[in-house]
């Protein structure tokens, strides 16, 4: 989405090739709580999901119903992964680099950023 949306910008022409069929898998298993169905992603993935909401958020081409759908689902995503999944003090320690990361606007990597933590 967000290339699109740069590209848009830049007055290029975004298309949808419907008949395209790309496998990707989003998250590493789906969980339950309270009724609602959501991505189980690895603890890395976590760290640049958090980070990168929060870099884009600050971005003018994003469209704000992202930007509100993303910031609002952020605190619920936060307590499933910390307190519901598996490996929760790792998914917590990734979780939180990411929010200060993405607090710094700071794009680089997790192993750049955090060298002694993995």
């Amino acid at each position: 989405h967000e290339w699109c949306w740069r590209a848009s910008t830049k007055s290029y022409m975004v298309a949808i090739a419907d008949k395209i069929e790309m496998v990707h898998r989003l998250g590493d298993a789906r969980s339950k709580f309270a009724g609602v169905t959501y991505k189980v992603g690895s603890p890395i993935r976590l760290y640049y999901q958090f980070r990168n909401i929060l870099i884009l958020a600050r971005r003018g081409y994003v469209p704000n119903y992202w930007k509100a759908r993303n910031l609002s689902v952020l605190p619920i995503r936060f307590f499933a992964n910390a307190l519901l999944q598996t490996e929760k003090r790792k998914r917590l320690t990734y979780m939180l680099c990411g929010l200060w990361d993405g607090l710094r606007n700071n794009r680089d990597s997790f192993a750049k950023n955090w060298k002694n933590r993995d």
